[in-house]
């Protein structure tokens, strides 16, 4: 035991540090909510909470076409789009509708939900920011085209969000106005990712383009990129946390070790 020879204060003392660093392994991980696309503006996809290895229905909610976008959930309340043109937003426990939203057509946009914001793409080619308690519309911005499959991501302040008029946008989340554009070769329906500072986004022309993604003039063509896409972008935050947790474990093991030798044999 590595509490051995040492007091009561300084055995709880190091249980205390141990169970501090050990949050920061966790603490990334730790959220309930699933806020936009693949839970995050890395896309990581990771969830919480326990497997459901043997379902059962709790409840379900009928919409008047199909459904093709994929659920957010931020404080208890789920949201979507429907290709009844309508944006929902649902009590998560019980199904109950909250509020709906009307826009010109069909939605297979996927909802992201940041600081009491809903922020998701239509096929009437525009994008839309709705107040996430009552489905107000704040503001919503008009692309050259319908708004397909991609999804927005929300990061710092930007809405990043690809159009079939073959642009990918960044626009002000606060207002809706035109930061940067940037035109690919095609429709942009893939939703972009945003790490360490960049977007990266796929386009129907079968290239993946990279941007600064805090960058407020338009980017150049020397800014594309044809490297192979990757599912998934992992953050190093884990990898620093688990780095501090072992060194930081080492020094508290040496700690143990120097006082266990000053212990006075009886």
């Amino acid at each position: 035991m590595v509490f051995l020879g040492m007091d009561k204060f300084h055995a709880v003392a190091v249980a205390v540090c141990i169970i501090f660093l050990s949050s920061l392994v966790l603490i990334p991980f730790a959220s309930a909510d699933w806020v936009m696309f693949h839970s995050d503006p890395t896309h990581s996809g990771a969830g919480t909470g326990s497997s459901v290895l043997t379902p059962t229905l709790l409840w379900k909610y009928s919409t008047k076409y199909f459904v093709e976008s994929s659920p957010a959930i931020a404080n208890g309340v789920l949201y979507f789009g429907s290709d009844d043109g309508n944006v929902y937003a649902l009590n998560a426990a019980n199904g109950d509708k909250l509020w709906n939203y009307t826009t010109g057509t069909e939605i297979a946009s996927s909802p992201a939900v940041v600081n009491g914001v809903v922020y998701i793409g239509s096929e009437d080619d525009n994008v839309y920011a709705l107040n996430a308690a009552n489905g107000a519309k704040i503001w919503s911005y008009a692309t050259g085209d319908e708004i397909g499959y991609s999804s927005p991501v929300v990061v710092n302040g930007v809405v990043y969000i690809g159009s079939n008029d073959w642009n990918i946008y960044a626009l002000n989340a606060v207002n809706g106005a035109k930061i940067w554009s940037y035109t690919t070769g095609n429709w942009v329906v893939s939703s972009p990712a945003v790490v360490n500072g960049v977007v990266y986004v796929g386009s129907d022309d079968g290239k993946v383009y990279a941007f600064g993604a805090l960058s407020t003039t338009s980017p150049s063509s020397s800014s594309t990129s044809t490297a192979s896409p990757s599912p998934t972008i992992p953050e190093t935050t884990p990898l620093f946390a688990i780095a501090s947790l072992i060194v930081a474990t080492s020094l508290i093991a040496i700690v143990i070790k120097k006082k266990t030798q000053n212990v006075k044999p009886t």
